[in-house]
């Protein structure tokens, strides 16, 4: 029983999946596939500076990441505790590769073992912590942006932008729309 399996799923307001052939619905981003990575000493390294960080975290763990065709239907990612190995399903959207990197971090550096319910909450909130600016969260809502277009402007699934808001409403995030921000007068 030692590795754990992550029981997030794909669903259709967490990808963009109108560019992947036999897939339809709802799209949240315009992004093609992440697929600017290249084999760096046996494995992937982002191009993207903004991706080069939670790689840096997760190597920082001794863990290994590992792009996947052969993932179950709907599995985005899963890490492994016994091979110390993160697996991501191959081609996903930029952000939502960004999502499941930061989501299966969270697994690895709790060492989490197992599915459990408190320990998926803490990584989809730490996730959307990582992912997330206060600020720009702040200035998207002060626009009167929608979730969706609160996802949009920060490019970020819509999931990462519910377990933002749902966390603010239950007091385990500071809810950043009630900070001053500096040079700001009442």
């Amino acid at each position: 029983m030692g590795a754990r399996v992550d029981t997030r799923r794909q669903n259709d307001d967490r990808s963009d999946r109108s560019d992947r052939p036999g897939i339809s619905g709802p799209t949240e981003h315009d992004h093609q596939p992440h697929d600017d990575r290249r084999d760096v000493g046996g494995g992937h390294v982002p191009v993207d500076p903004r991706d080069r960080a939670i790689h840096e975290l997760i190597r920082r763990l001794g863990v290994r990441v590992e792009y996947r065709t052969d993932l179950p239907p709907g599995r985005l990612g899963a890490y492994l505790d016994d091979s110390r190995r993160i697996l991501v399903r191959a081609g996903l959207s930029a952000p939502l590769e960004r999502e499941t990197l930061h989501h299966e971090y969270v697994h690895a550096r709790y060492r989490d073992r197992g599915t459990g319910a408190a320990a998926e909450r803490r990584a989809e909130r730490e996730c959307a912590r990582m992912l997330i600016d206060d600020e720009a969260y702040a200035a998207a809502e002060r626009a009167g942006l929608s979730p969706l277009g609160i996802a949009r402007q920060l490019d970020v699934p819509l999931a990462v932008v519910a377990v933002f808001h749902r966390e603010i409403l239950a007091g385990r995030l500071p809810d950043p729309r009630l900070r001053h921000r500096v040079g700001q007068t009442s």
